[in-house]
């Protein structure tokens, strides 16, 4: 299973904010009135972050994307980044990683192959920054079978 993506994690701060709001007070101290109902005993440290201004968060966390695509044994780990503009890929063949790099405007293309295990793999990625999409051509040989795909990874 692959890390949290930030996505995730802007939603799963988004659902912490929100529990504060529930009537009753904080998480925490929603969590310490359940620990004292069933019997335990819950000891939360003090932390002040009252500097911290509330519903704020860095602009610059919209410019940002990430997310992964299973084609069969391969899987592509991806990251956009709008404000360089750049994309990062990480290309994993069988659960391993077999390699990556960035994409940008004056470097369009990565190709990234391998063999693990009797499978083997090759991944062409192309940017086209000016149409805001990403295409992938991917082939896979595997002790079965190989296919072959295309299409659009994604467009922003």
């Amino acid at each position: 299973m692959s890390e949290p993506t930030r996505r995730e994690a802007v939603a799963a701060a988004i659902g912490a904010a929100a529990m504060t709001a529930v009537a009753g007070g904080s998480a925490i101290a929603q969590e310490k009135k359940q620990a004292e109902r069933a019997g335990r005993e819950v000891r939360f440290d003090e932390v002040n972050l009252a500097h911290i201004k509330e519903n704020t968060f860095d602009a610059a966390t919209l410019e940002f994307f990430d997310n992964s695509i299973s084609f069969g044994p391969v899987r592509i780990d991806y990251q956009l980044d709008l404000s360089v503009p750049q994309i990062t890929f990480s290309v994993y063949l069988a659960g391993v990683r077999i390699g990556g790099g960035t994409i940008n405007p004056t470097k369009p293309t990565l190709t990234v192959g391998g063999s693990v295990d009797g499978f083997k793999a090759e991944a062409k990625l192309t940017a086209d920054f000016a149409g805001r999409k990403v295409t992938y051509d991917i082939a896979v040989a595997t002790p079965l079978g190989g296919k072959h795909y295309t299409g659009t990874l994604f467009s922003w």
